[in-house]
C-alpha cells in the first residue's frame, strides 16, 4: 500500500513482513480481542483507543460553564477506556446522583 509512496530506510523498516506475525496473533483462537484498533508497523504493535475524560458535570450547563472549565473538559487525568456505551453512561449517571 505504501510501496510507491515511501523509500530508502523507511519502506525497509516499515516492510509488510513486520507486521503479519502479529496480524496472526490477532487472528489466533487464544487471542480474545475484538473489536479494537491496532496499529502495526516497524515491528511495533498498538491498542488505539479512544478514552472519555471525567470531564466538568453542572446541572444546567452554558457555554460560559464550559469555557472556565475547559481544563477539566480536556485534563486526561483519569480517563476511562468503555468497552461499551453503557460504561460512559454509568459515568453520566453516577454524577447526577
Amino acid at each position: 500500500m505504501t510501496e510507491s509512496a515511501i523509500e530508502g530506510d523507511t519502506a525497509r523498516i516499515l516492510d509488510p513482513a513486520y507486521v503479519a506475525p502479529r496480524l496472526a496473533w490477532l487472528a489466533h483462537e487464544d487471542c480474545q480481542t475484538s473489536g479494537e484498533v491496532i496499529s502495526a508497523g516497524g515491528g511495533r504493535i498498538a491498542r488505539y483507543f479512544i478514552g472519555p475524560t471525567p470531564g466538568y458535570f453542572a446541572g444546567s450547563l452554558s457555554a460560559g460553564d464550559v469555557r472556565d472549565h475547559w481544563d477539566k473538559v480536556v485534563d486526561e487525568t483519569g480517563y476511562i477506556v468503555p468497552a461499551r456505551p453503557a460504561e460512559e453512561i454509568a459515568l453520566i449517571m453516577d454524577n447526577w446522583q
